[in-house]
């Protein structure tokens, strides 16, 4: 079993471990960034989408687009942030504090919690557009 994830046993394994870190910087997270990019924008898409077909209740078929973006939106920053942190450490590891390491968390966090509520939303909205 490895060391639990910390500041401690993460500047460790990106010291010893630089290769495999620089490529996960390099080759990793713009990946992440495009697929974040295309989720994000299919929710916005998706919930602005079938918003507009509900009929029923006219409370939420009055809303303004902007307000099915809120959550994706919120994913969108959220995750890209998170993948720039990750990005910043694992190029200089004297940036692994534990300020830094905190903000981290805290970031995966929202973006855990947003694109879950965005697909929630997108569910919900594709529900009401069929009554």
């Amino acid at each position: 079993m490895g060391k639990p994830l910390g500041v401690a046993s993460l500047s460790d394994w990106v010291r010893d471990e630089n290769q495999l870190a620089r490529g996960y910087a390099t080759r990793v997270i713009p990946l992440d960034i495009l697929y974040l990019i295309f989720l994000g924008t299919f929710l916005g898409f998706a919930s602005t989408t079938l918003a507009g077909l509900i009929d029923w209740p006219r409370s939420i078929a009055g809303l303004p687009s902007w307000v099915w973006w809120m959550l994706p939106s919120l994913y969108l920053f959220s995750d890209f942030a998170e993948d720039s942190f990750i990005f910043t450490m694992l190029n200089w590891p004297s940036t692994i504090q534990g300020i830094v390491f905190d903000t981290l968390t805290c970031l995966r966090s929202i973006k855990i919690w947003s694109v879950t509520l965005a697909f929630a939303q997108v569910l919900l909205l594709g529900l009401l557009s069929y009554i």
